[in-house]
């Protein structure tokens, strides 16, 4: 009587265990309402399901190359962000230099000494702020490049004017050198850090001589030079 009730209880176990095991029979080799098998509807869809196969890893690589990309630019734009620190903290030095050269060129001009190789400005000093001019912004590319041209043709008209004389380029010299002077002037809170846009303002003949007559004179005396001559007789108006 035992074994039976046991027999019994363990049969009907067993059926509700292997209900799910038959469900799953039917679906794998019975056909559905329509009186397709999972095998055809398969086989009627083979191109889809094998493009979203195909679209999971797919994606899952572009991502991932998306993220190398991502990081690699964002990488890149703090190395051109240490690389412009780095030029401005050197042009603040280089802007001591030039200005020391400055008084230097002035005192010779003073002395009308015109000689090339005394008002040629040093390599490195100019070659820093080239590329503070290149990682600079945008906005400043203008003053940079303005700013260095004017040092490159000052020396190139002091050699004019030593071989070949003239007022004129004396005149220019003069001018020329007062305003890198106030140019050099405004760079000075651009390298400090104080401000990231330079004034671009066109220099003014009233600031040119200012420069020349206070700023680089510096208590120098220019009583009978060439430079009060011109000074006094208006000659930097005409030019």
């Amino acid at each position: 009587m035992h074994i039976y009730i046991l027999l019994h209880l363990f049969t009907e176990v067993s059926s509700d265990a292997l209900e799910p095991i038959g469900e799953f029979r039917k679906f794998l080799f019975e056909s559905d309402s329509s009186g397709r098998s999972w095998q055809e509807v398969a086989k009627n869809w083979q191109t889809l399901i094998a493009g979203v196969i195909a679209f999971v890893p797919t994606s899952l690589a572009a991502i991932f190359v998306w993220k190398q990309v991502n990081d690699q630019r964002i990488q890149s734009f703090k190395a051109q962000e240490a690389a412009a620190l780095k030029a401005r903290l050197r042009l603040s030095q280089n802007i001591s230099c030039i200005s020391l050269h400055l008084d230097c060129s002035y005192d010779r001009l003073l002395k009308n000494d015109f000689s090339y190789e005394y008002h040629v400005f040093p390599d490195r000093a100019v070659e820093d702020v080239l590329e503070a001019c290149i990682v600079s912004r945008s906005s400043n590319f203008k003053f940079f490049q303005k700013y260095v041209e004017n040092i490159q043709t000052y020396a190139s008209l002091c050699r004019i004017y030593s071989d070949l004389g003239g007022e004129d380029n004396m005149v220019k010299c003069f001018k020329l050198l007062g305003e890198i002077d106030v140019q050099t002037d405004r760079l000075y809170p651009f390298s400090r850090f104080e401000v990231d846009k330079i004034d671009e303002k066109p220099v003014t003949i009233e600031e040119v001589r200012s420069q020349l007559k206070h700023n680089l004179r510096r208590n120098k005396n220019i009583s009978g030079t060439n430079l009060e001559k011109l000074l006094s007789f208006g000659h930097f108006d005409r030019y």
